[in-house]
């Protein structure tokens, strides 16, 4: 299976740029490391096409999280991408097997760089709103964004466009609906082919009268290290170090919300720990 990739094309015409989402191998990999539900396949996969496009706005080595902290039934979610085109997912709580296709409670947009001191966040309430929309609500109400997002019926891709300045101040420009209604025929007639090849991506873009400018590797990835959750308990309080060690444990197991690996820690490894004063 091809690596899952994000192509950008240009529609010199209209003025609009438009982002293809190639998820297939992406979606594939996440649902491998996962225990899923039909339902809960269907959210991962739906926030996983949808988000992804979002990367296109924002600077090298910035980094994108999004949240959603449901009210019914509760569950906390996260999806975290970068720029660079890796991301990770968590649920919790994990053994969920129901989750609607429409979603009420909270969502975050979480947007932070190594250089921020503090990173910018939008949060929006959503009441009965699929994943389709939550993100487009994100760009129209949080960044002023006038673009569109919409998924595949058929596979493991999406399309979003967006609106670039008009350059031509005397020239009418169509705004994201009514462009959206313009090219929809042909969009649809790409989805409808499930391309896998970069080739045949952007000759069928091609054909349709898009310009190619760049293609992007979408790569499941986590960073979690047995190294990085050591330096986590080293952060934490001697009593609570002591907790974790409690009734003479020589090790304890933590396990990575997000990729599901899971690492044995020994109890010299963060010594010293001082003994219960008890």
């Amino acid at each position: 299976m091809k690596p899952s990739r994000l192509y950008s094309f240009l529609d010199n015409n209209e003025n609009y740029a438009i982002t293809f989402f190639n998820g297939k191998r992406a979606v594939h990999d996440l649902t491998a490391t996962k225990h899923l539900t039909t339902s809960t396949y269907m959210f991962f996969r739906d926030a996983l096409l949808c988000t992804q496009h979002i990367i296109q706005f924002f600077k090298n080595n910035e980094n994108v999280g999004f949240y959603i902290d449901a009210e019914e039934p509760h569950f906390f979610f996260k999806l975290e991408s970068n720029t660079q085109g890796f991301f990770r997912t968590m649920l919790s709580p994990e053994d969920i097997h129901d989750i609607p296709l429409k979603i009420s409670g909270i969502v975050r947009l979480r947007v932070f760089g190594s250089l921020q001191k503090e990173p910018y966040q939008s949060i929006i309430q959503v009441i009965n709103q699929d994943i389709e929309s939550m993100v487009n609500s994100l760009l129209e109400r949080s960044y002023q964004i006038e673009a569109k997002i919409f998924l595949s019926p058929l596979s493991d891709q999406s399309i979003m466009i967006s609106k670039l300045p008009n350059p031509d101040k005397e020239k009418s420009q169509l705004n994201a609906e009514e462009y959206l209604a313009k090219r929809r025929p042909e969009f649809d007639r790409i989805l409808e082919k499930s391309l896998d090849d970069q080739e045949a991506i952007v000759e069928a873009f091609k054909q349709a009268d898009f310009t190619f400018v760049q293609g992007k590797d979408i790569v499941l990835f986590c960073p979690c290290s047995k190294q990085i959750f050591i330096s986590h308990i080293f952060t934490l309080g001697e009593a609570d170090q002591r907790e974790l060690f409690k009734d003479g444990q020589e090790s304890i197991s933590i396990k990575c919300h997000y990729c599901g690996k899971d690492y044995v820690i020994q109890r010299d490894e963060i010594a010293p720990i001082s003994p219960d004063p008890s």
